[in-house]
């Protein structure tokens, strides 16, 4: 039930956003799939700087994928902890990935959910419930790995190629089979005659 009704409201976002291009061109431009990703790295002063740079590198390279700051749709945080020697030599490294998706950022629950809800809430009740959800994250996968002090680089690249196979993978073939129906949708529908009438 929530594919469909995620199904539902995409389509409906993405009908409104080129209505303006439908009505004044044949030939409409579906839009690419695109997703925003907030990084939250915490690590020491020798190795931050780094795990930024590999992950953030990973990702863009992906195409489809623009890191933010803020009100992002996905956030990647990674804790990465250098294991030292006795003599203080860096013996290896632990890695932590988490990948989270904000409450607010789940279509399903902001528009299907959320106006249901506050239907039985009273306004001070309802603004609580989002000033909450506004802080909240959904946990949808976490993985530790280990290496030596050189596996830095490699570890980062697993941690985005998991995040793009598992997830982003999916929100691709679901965006396309979306565009698919709205193309279909517009294609039925033929070309929209805008000129203003005679008077």
């Amino acid at each position: 039930m929530k594919t469909f009704a995620t199904s539902i409201l995409s389509v409906l976002l993405m009908a409104v956003s080129i209505s303006f291009t439908a009505a004044n061109s044949k030939n409409v431009e579906i839009p690419k799939y695109s997703t925003t990703v907030k990084l939250d790295i915490s690590a020491s002063d020798e190795i931050q700087n780094q795990v930024y740079s590999y992950v953030g590198r990973e990702l863009r390279a992906l195409g489809d994928v623009e890191i933010v700051k803020d009100n992002s749709q996905w956030i990647i945080q990674i804790v990465a902890i250098q294991q030292r020697s006795k003599d203080g030599r860096v013996a290896g490294l632990g890695i932590s990935s988490v990948i989270l998706k904000p409450c607010l950022a789940d279509r399903f629950l902001v528009v299907i959910t959320l106006p249901k809800i506050k239907e039985i809430l009273d306004k001070r009740e309802y603004e609580i419930l989002r000033l909450m959800l506004s802080s909240s994250y959904g946990v949808n996968s976490h993985k530790l790995q280990s290496g030596s002090a050189g596996d830095l680089e490699s570890i980062c690249k697993d941690v985005v190629a998991d995040f793009d196979a598992e997830w982003l993978k999916k929100e691709r073939e679901h965006h396309q089979e979306l565009m698919n129906l709205l193309r279909q949708s517009l294609s039925e529908k033929g070309p929209i005659n805008n000129k203003p009438k005679d008077d």
